[in-house]
């Protein structure tokens, strides 16, 4: 810091190098969550994605169990990857789906690779059964991360490991 000396008062002042410190130091505060944004995104992204494939799943399953309807996953790999619930509400017997039956389409993020191992998932009338055994792997390559999913026949459920 230095004194200007003016023929009235003393006036205290920054000098120009300590003004740049703080400015640099501002800068950095400021830029450091900017930079950092990109890789939250992908983050949240993918976390909301899988918290939303493990919910629609339970969510056939029970409406499978409770209508007593036939419930299905399909796989969409062309023109996008995404997967597309039906439930047997939406299905033709019905003249109008219930609002609560009909399920946003479920888009695969670009961060994660894979999901492409099924074409359907079929959940049974009245028990909730997979129609088969399928295994659905997603591979997220930045942070070597892949999670499974092994669906199973006895309870209808799945087995969800990573690695």
């Amino acid at each position: 810091m230095k004194v200007i000396k003016s023929p009235k008062c003393y006036v205290r002042a920054f000098t120009l190098p300590e003004s740049l410190a703080v400015f640099l130091v501002i800068a950095a505060f400021c830029l450091l969550p900017v930079l950092k944004v990109k890789s939250w995104q992908e983050e949240i992204e993918v976390k909301r994605f899988l918290n939303r494939f493990e919910k629609m799943v339970l969510v056939c399953q029970q409406i499978a169990i409770v209508e007593e309807q036939v419930t299905s996953i399909k796989n969409v790999r062309i023109p996008e990857r995404v997967f597309i619930f039906y439930t047997g509400s939406t299905s033709a017997e019905r003249p109008r789906p219930f609002e609560e039956d009909v399920f946003e389409t479920l888009f695969i993020p670009e961060a994660l690779k894979g999901g492409n191992s099924i074409s359907e998932i079929k959940f049974l009338a009245r028990k909730g059964h997979p129609s088969e055994l399928v295994k659905v792997k997603f591979i997220w390559e930045k942070r070597n991360i892949t999670y499974r999913y092994q669906f199973q026949l006895g309870g209808g459920r799945f087995e969800k490991s990573l690695e």
